[in-house]
């Protein structure tokens, strides 16, 4: 603006008719030069306004200069206020857009200085105008740049040939975290990862030598504050105008988020792969056209198949035709509905026929059209031939339910759930459908004396964690019926112990318990007739034999009275002695029978004698309590069979326990009588002796044919203890 200045201040010399200043202005085409009346009015036109606004003198002599304003700043006023200023100041520049004489707009640098007489009078102003579009351009254009390298989302950086940062833009200093000073201290090889620096200062290196111009790349950058960050670099060579390398220009764009997400997504589709790689199952994509895009390795195993012959091809080219017309149109159907389908499919493979169990889905591109059918098939010809050896297994089971009168149950605490299998309904004697199971409905068919008793041992089974539960009861089928079972249940708990469910099954032993009632009644009977036999028996070696070896050892002591001959009377003195002998034999013979003190005296005397012989006879120490008085409370049948148990017990100890002592136990508790023999003697294991070895199911039939029980508990080394308890 100096050179406009200087021009006004002449023209402020001058005076408008002047030649000189007329061939002045005329010469000068770079600026646009005319004088304005008092009033603003355009006096005189030089070449350089013609060129510059694209008047002709003729067009623009005596117009208003605000012609050259756009209509906004004429409607503001501005070039009144021009001329007004450069009255009261002398001067007015202003910068601003005008308008040439087609409309066009250019920028223009304006000097309006006023113009006076000697005396102060003001004659006009002189006008100086410059085109100065093409440098406000570059203004704009640098400013334009300028706010883009201050307010971009990317970082810029400018490096000088050594590798220092030379500028660096705010996004940049905020990425890494360091200010602008201190990145001024920086070069390319600090801030990247020491992985990455070899390859930065080679790629600077390339572009400082012009072998390469431009370059993209990724590498990761240390911040301030340790963190590392991906970013994707592109760098440019900025030369100066002799074509000197001065400088590198990169931006910088922050892209870990979007690398640890690449990285993710090829994490899932590492996994995804090693999912469809090594699944059991068949996988597989087709296009509309029904080409494969994708198939598993189990696809390519089951069919025989290499990738190459799939990709890009049709059922058609691969399988059978009865297979194809299937398959398409099951894809149809997917494609067309939009919706998944499942069914079963078998087809004839090199192996044989397999079953599987196909599930087609339609494919969507992003604006939601199918553009394609997946699927997978999970081969269930296993599964179908194990059902249905299931089915058969479960009629077998059913049948033999039927036949051994065995039915199951389950039962949910939780839920109150409980199933019944066909045989429990007809052991209950009621139908399936007439007859929804429950706990509580099953506890009202128990008959009323065991139902509280049941009742407690399930819910204890339950409660305590327990193993679960075994018992015997009775039930009232519909029409009064009583039936008895054998019930036996157990709870399946989770890790926590809590109950899952109850299982269990129901034995019909309505049939055994009469059988084995018949075969009580049997064994008494035997027990009976037995002892009969025995009293008979006893009876008549007393009555018949004992009495004649009585009478004859009587005569023989007169004859030997008598007999004066020695030898004679020698071999009578032997058959005294057979005689008497004998009478011992047979005595030994009738207690075996019949022991007198059981009729006479009762079970404890009976015992307390026989222990006593026991142990004379055996060597084997007796201990017996003194057992409390029975009277004739005890019926004879239970203690004939509680000796009979303690003579078989004692005779076991003698032949096979080896024992030192034997305790004898007889009491009386509630309504029972209980008998306890127990020996120190070598002992046995119960789980490996032979059945009813020892005379143990002989003991055991004439407790229970007297209705008692008996048991046996032995221990190897530590003796063998018997207990029997008969109801009084």
């Amino acid at each position: 603006m100096e050179l406009d200045a200087g021009i006004a201040q002449h023209l402020a010399a001058r005076h408008p008719n002047d030649e000189q200043f007329r061939l002045l202005v005329e010469n000068v085409t770079e600026y646009a030069i005319f004088l304005l009346d008092a009033t603003g009015r355009v006096m005189s036109w030089n070449t350089g306004a013609e060129r510059i606004k694209g008047y002709r003198p003729q067009d623009i002599i005596g117009r208003h200069f605000s012609i050259f304003y756009p209509p906004d700043e004429r409607a503001a006023g501005t070039p009144e206020r021009l001329l007004q200023r450069a009255e009261r100041e002398g001067r007015a520049g202003h910068e601003g857009w005008r308008l040439r004489k087609d409309g066009t707009r250019f920028w223009a640098d304006v000097a309006l200085t006023a113009l006076r007489a000697p005396d102060g009078e003001l004659r006009g102003f002189a006008k100086v105008t410059r085109d100065m579009t093409a440098r406000h351009r570059e203004q704009e254009k640098d400013a334009m740049l300028a706010a883009m390298f201050e307010r971009t989302s990317l970082g810029i950086t400018l490096v000088d040939v050594s590798g220092h940062y030379v500028r660096t833009n705010p996004q940049f200093q905020r990425m890494l975290g360091y200010s602008a000073e201190e990145l001024a201290h920086k070069t390319v090889g600090e801030l990247a990862h020491p992985d990455d620096a070899e390859e930065g200062w080679t790629i600077l290196e390339e572009l400082v030598q012009g072998r390469r111009s431009h370059a993209t790349y990724e590498q990761r950058y240390l911040c301030k504050n340790g963190q590392v960050i991906w970013a994707h670099n592109s760098a440019t060579r900025l030369p100066d105008a002799d074509g000197r390398m001065r400088y590198v220009m990169a931006t910088v764009e922050d892209i870990t988020d979007r690398r640890l997400a690449h990285d993710a997504l090829r994490e899932s589709e590492a996994r995804l792969q090693a999912f469809t790689s090594h699944s059991p199952v068949v996988m597989f994509l087709k296009d509309r056209e029904g080409r494969y895009r994708f198939v598993n390795e189990q696809f390519l195993q089951s069919f025989g198949l290499r990738r190459e012959q799939v990709i890009g091809h049709t059922d058609a080219e691969l399988f059978s035709r009865t297979q194809v017309d299937s398959s398409r149109a099951s894809d149809a159907e997917v494609m067309t509905r939009g919706v998944p389908l499942e069914y079963e499919e078998a087809i004839e493979l090199a192996g044989g026929r397999r079953v599987s169990a196909v599930s087609k889905f339609p494919v969507f591109d992003a604006q939601g059209a199918v553009v394609g059918v997946g699927g997978v098939a999970t081969d269930i010809t296993a599964r179908r031939k194990a059902e249905q050896a299931l089915r058969e297994q479960g009629t077998l089971l059913s049948e033999a339910q039927r036949l051994a009168g065995l039915g199951c149950w389950e039962w949910d605490p939780a839920s109150g759930r409980v199933t019944w299998s066909d045989e429990l309904y007809h052991i209950y004697g009621v139908e399936r459908g007439a007859f929804q199971p429950s706990f509580e409905g099953y506890l009202e068919r128990v008959h009323p004396q065991d139902r509280d008793r049941v009742a407690r041992r399930v819910a204890a089974a339950v409660r305590d964690k327990g193993a679960g539960f075994d018992f015997e009861e009775r039930i009232l089928r519909p029409g009064g019926e009583v039936r008895q079972l054998r019930s036996h249940g157990e709870v399946v708990r989770d890790a926590a112990g809590r109950p899952l469910k109850v299982v269990g099954a129901c034995l019909d032993i309505t049939q055994h318990k009469a059988a084995e009632e018949a075969l009580r009644a049997l064994s008494r009977r035997l027990v009976e007739a037995e002892e009969t036999e025995r009293r008979r028996i006893a009876r008549e070696l007393h009555d018949q034999v004992g009495q004649n070896l009585s009478a004859l050892n009587i005569n023989l002591d007169i004859v030997l009275a008598r007999l004066k001959e020695p030898a004679l009377k020698t071999r009578l003195e032997d058959s005294l002695r057979l005689v008497d002998g004998t009478l011992q034999s047979i005595e030994a013979v009738m207690s075996e029978l019949r022991p007198p003190l059981l009729d006479e005296y009762g079970l404890g005397a009976a015992l307390a004698g026989y222990a006593e012989e026991y142990a004379q006879r055996t060597g084997v120490r007796v201990s017996f309590n003194k057992p409390q008085e029975l009277g004739r409370t005890l019926r004879p049948e239970a203690a004939v069979a509680l000796f009979r148990i303690a003579q078989e017990a004692l005779n076991n100890v003698a032949k096979h326990a080896n024992a030192r002592l034997v305790r004898i136990g007889l009491s009386l508790e509630e309504k029972e009588v209980n008998l306890t023999i127990a020996d120190d003697g070598r002992g046995f294991d119960l789980a490996q002796a032979p059945r009813g070895r020892w005379g143990t199911s002989t003991m055991r039939e004439r407790a229970e044919a007297a209705g008692g029980r008996f048991m046996i508990d032995s221990v190897p080394g530590k003796g063998t203890t018997v207990r029997a308890a008969v109801p009084l």
